[in-house]
């Protein structure tokens, strides 16, 4: 939400192993619950050699059907397999990852604006 000031909002989905960015949502309502499952889906559909085993994310109250998608397509595979086990809740402050390279992005590029 760096740029939230100034109607612009951007929510980025990173594979915190690699740091390779998944998916990115420029628009005007990111924290939509419609949008971040829909940019969850096509991040997931749109790479067939992608299989995300687990998903830690803050507990926004965006992220409630990625969430539920995510264990659902989990179920398809292991009928048995618990919540807890494939999607972790952390804060923000946790997400050392995606904020080390919101950090890296700002300083290179964007911090002339």
């Amino acid at each position: 939400m760096k740029f939230q000031a100034y109607g612009i909002e951007i929510y980025v989905m990173v594979d915190g192993y690699s740091r390779y960015v998944t998916s990115i949502f420029i628009g005007l309502s990111a924290t939509c619950r419609v949008s971040i499952l829909k940019q969850y889906l096509d991040a997931v559909v749109g790479n067939s050699n992608m299989r995300l085993h687990f998903i830690r994310s803050d507990r926004g109250t965006e992220t409630t059907l990625m969430a539920n998608a995510h264990w659902q397509l989990e179920q398809a595979d292991q009928p048995d397999v618990e919540f807890e086990s494939i999607y972790f809740y952390g804060g923000s402050k946790s997400n050392s990852r995606i904020e080390s390279w919101w950090e890296e992005l700002t300083s290179g590029q964007t911090k002339q604006w």
